[in-house]
């Protein structure tokens, strides 16, 4: 304690809080749980957002607007002193499992995406959410980019533009709140075909949807995680009308190209893999990068079947029954019946 309030020391840095010791002492706490809880892959500015918001609302201090600086070099300290624990017990620990790095060489995360995600609501309270395979914490991260990380958001933004331009969903977004900085509740409006901005309550449930896919595979680029992640996309096309899915076709590619990060898709979707195809055809994409695993049922079980492409994006050893219905659905619309 000093006469000032209560100072912190890390290495080469300190600084006074104009609070009580107990309420730094929580702070601390929660920051040391946080990190802890998050893979230390999310990116720091991501950790730092986190932080932010746990110290805003941990914390009641007389110059919350001088703090930022102390309190990242803080949480920049403690995050690297617990990245060096991580690291040494990852390599005591990953040597016991030789069979996980050959199936996944070099890659450090795994981001899952489930097939239903969250529902839109009207209005968000900026509760910290921790990321999830439903997206509810894709409000909140964008309502912090775009609030405390203004060039940041910008970029982010932009690419989301001309995703939503291409799939016809949207043509805009932003977040609505309380433009003063402090904690109160927001919405997430898009710009649609009439011009106007609406609240993602009110437009084609695809845009909600779809935004947890795009932005979490936004965020995970933008943050480098480049070439060591692996999204696990289970039917992300859920919702989204036939251009929207083909135009995820060619999202998907673009961050493959640009990161390098993989992606395993899990879906029943015609336009995803007949635009992963096209692309293949013109170019955009190797057909040695394109593998599809036909799942063809037999019996009780079901068997797997790995389909090459060839650099026309004809695919190569099928099985009978691969597209067999729709071949049979195409005879009966002309009068052939078999």
């Amino acid at each position: 304690r000093t006469h000032n309030g209560t100072e912190m020391r890390i290495p080469k840095f300190s600084t006074v809080f104009e609070i009580p010791l107990t309420r730094v002492d929580y702070f601390v706490k929660l920051v040391i749980n946080e990190i802890m809880d998050i893979d230390q892959d999310l990116g720091e500015s991501y950790i730092s957002m986190v932080a932010q918001d746990l110290f805003l609302n941990s914390i009641v201090s007389s110059s919350k607007e001088n703090a930022d600086e102390s309190i990242n070099r803080i949480i920049f300290y403690l995050m690297q002193s617990i990245k060096k624990y991580f690291n040494h017990r990852t390599n005591e620990t990953t040597s016991d499992f030789p069979r996980f790095k050959l199936m996944m060489p070099n890659i450090r995360e795994a981001i899952a995406m489930a097939p239903i995600r969250s529902k839109p609501k009207r209005s968000y309270d900026p509760i910290r959410e921790l990321p999830n395979p439903e997206g509810d914490h894709i409000p909140m991260l964008i309502m912090r980019l775009s609030r405390s990380y203004k060039k940041y958001w910008n970029r982010f933004r932009k690419s989301l533009i001309e995703f939503g331009k291409a799939s016809e969903l949207f043509s805009d977004i932003r977040v609505v709140g309380d433009e003063s900085g402090s904690i109160s509740s927001f919405e997430v409006q898009v710009k649609v075909r009439s011009g106007m901005f609406i609240n993602i309550m009110d437009v084609g449930y695809g845009v909600s949807q779809s935004l947890p896919v795009i932005i979490n595979i936004l965020y995970h680029c933008f943050n480098g995680s480049s070439g060591n992640s692996l999204f696990l996309l289970q039917q992300p096309e859920v919702h989204m009308h036939p251009r929207g899915q083909a135009e995820l076709s060619n999202f998907i590619c673009n961050a493959f190209k640009v990161s390098g990060n993989r992606f395993l898709i899990e879906t029943h979707s015609d336009f995803i893999v007949d635009r992963m195809r096209l692309l293949v055809r013109e170019g955009v994409v190797s057909e040695s990068d394109v593998s599809i695993i036909y799942f063809e049922p037999n019996g009780s079980s079901v068997k797997l079947n790995n389909i090459d492409l060839d650099k026309y994006g004809n695919p190569l050893n099928c099985p009978i029954s691969y597209r067999g219905f729709f071949s049979k659905e195409a005879n009966r619309l002309v009068g052939i019946e078999e």
